[in-house]
């Protein structure tokens, strides 16, 4: 982002003068978007903020993958094997100490279901929950498998915040 500081009182070049003069008329926008509008270079608007006509800032957006819901299905029950984890996690969550535990499956043994289960149980009960995926699953070749576990999350509790970021 960048936006222009108004008691600037240096020199700038026909360009430079053309970009600063945007920002003064349009406030705080995006380099590309300066860029766009007065047909300036992102090498321009840097050196406007070099001169301590502009400043260049960066501003966290927090986007939601567009949801699909409608594919996902949540299970409502747990197989007998699931529910046998599921009690020994819950067991493990009501303890009076925090505990740490792995739940390891391969690929489609219900771990998602088991999860979700806890984590229901976790917010009845007026606690907390923090779910990871690794960022090593946000590579291309899984990113797919991943983002539908990451929506069958937020379709189980649609009503909580989430945090989608992969660092590049």
């Amino acid at each position: 982002m960048v936006c222009a500081v108004p008691d600037f009182s240096g020199k700038l070049t026909p360009k430079q003068q053309s970009a600063f003069d945007t920002l003064c008329a349009i406030g705080t926008v995006t380099v590309r978007e300066l860029s766009y509008y007065t047909g300036v270079s992102a090498g321009i608007i840097r050196t406007l903020a070099d001169k301590g006509a502009a400043e260049i800032f960066e501003v966290e957006r927090f986007r939601r993958p567009k949801q699909e819901m409608a594919d996902i299905r949540l299970p409502q029950t747990l197989s007998a094997e699931q529910m046998n984890v599921a009690k020994d996690i819950l067991r493990e969550c009501d303890a009076a100490e925090p505990m740490v535990g792995l739940l390891y499956g391969v690929t489609g043994s219900g771990k998602t279901a088991v999860f979700l289960h806890v984590i229901r149980h976790v917010l009845t009960v007026g606690k907390g929950v923090i779910v990871t995926v690794p960022e090593i699953s946000l590579t291309p070749a899984d990113a797919c498998r991943v983002y539908g576990g990451v929506r069958r999350y937020r379709c189980g509790f649609p009503q909580r915040a989430f945090r989608w970021r992969a660092h590049g």
